[in-house]
């Protein structure tokens, strides 16, 4: 797991994961402004990972930024938030060990039917629990994507996984982070979207990995990999102890 923080005329955070010693995958609006469009630039970021409190620069790893990749059909709001995914390249490389784990990818095969449980983490903030500093973790359940946005049809279900919260839900400071298909432990969506803040009536709208593969093994393939399927290694980050929301 990634805190990724960005600086402009306030401070934006988002979470995501690590693919390589390089390269962290996180959403596409943490990385282009889904309104305007316009590109965030490298050096406004700080990415910190190896620490499992939130904001905890002195127990992990700072790390800076040196290229930004934006999905390139990633049109925010006007494009209904799909391909709502981006890469950041570091200027050095992230140690890794326990708690800086690479992510395993979906594989093209890979199915999210209407019940499947997903495991997410991160280090939102629940206004419930401001000071809570700690790595949450929240289980949902995949469910019918017009839970998500009724006005959607099918070209949604291409797109994107809609979840439902079972224990616990994503918060606002939660974009980019990966979703775990628990049954296959590889990462399927990265949290996108959703209404009501920590509300656990609302469901979540996640960016579904597979619809992104061409675009993350490509950036990969530049970088110094291709592999399709990621890294088998998990982040052990992932699986820590879970915030009740």
């Amino acid at each position: 797991m990634a805190q990724i923080f960005y600086v402009d005329d306030v401070v934006h955070e988002c979470g995501g994961g690590i693919i390589k010693e390089t390269l962290v995958l996180t959403a596409g609006h943490c990385t282009r402004n889904s309104r305007t469009l316009e590109d965030h630039v490298a050096d406004g970021f700080t990415v910190l990972v190896g620490a499992t409190k939130h904001n905890d620069f002195q127990n992990g790893q700072t790390m800076y930024v040196e290229d930004v990749y934006p999905h390139p059909e990633f049109k925010g709001h006007q494009g209904k938030m799909y391909h709502d995914v981006g890469i950041l390249r570091l200027s050095s490389k992230i140690l890794l060990g326990k708690d800086t784990g690479l992510i395993a990818l979906a594989l093209p095969s890979d199915e999210t039917p209407e019940g499947r449980k997903i495991i997410i983490s991160g280090w939102g903030v629940n206004p419930q629990h401001p000071k809570d500093k700690r790595l949450y973790q929240a289980k949902m359940a995949v469910t019918s994507y017009r839970e998500c946005a009724k006005r959607h049809t099918e070209e949604f279900k291409e797109h994107e996984i809609c979840a439902k919260p079972v224990e616990g839900k994503t918060c606002p400071g939660d974009s980019g982070c990966p979703a775990i298909d628990t049954e296959t432990n590889r990462v399927i969506g990265l949290d996108s979207y959703s209404r009501g803040g920590c509300a656990e009536e609302h469901p979540i709208v996640f960016v579904k990995i597979i619809d992104n593969l061409d675009f993350i093994n490509s950036i990969m393939s530049q970088n110094g990999t291709d592999d399709s399927s990621g890294s088998v290694e998990s982040d052990d980050m992932c699986e820590t102890s879970r915030k009740e929301h």
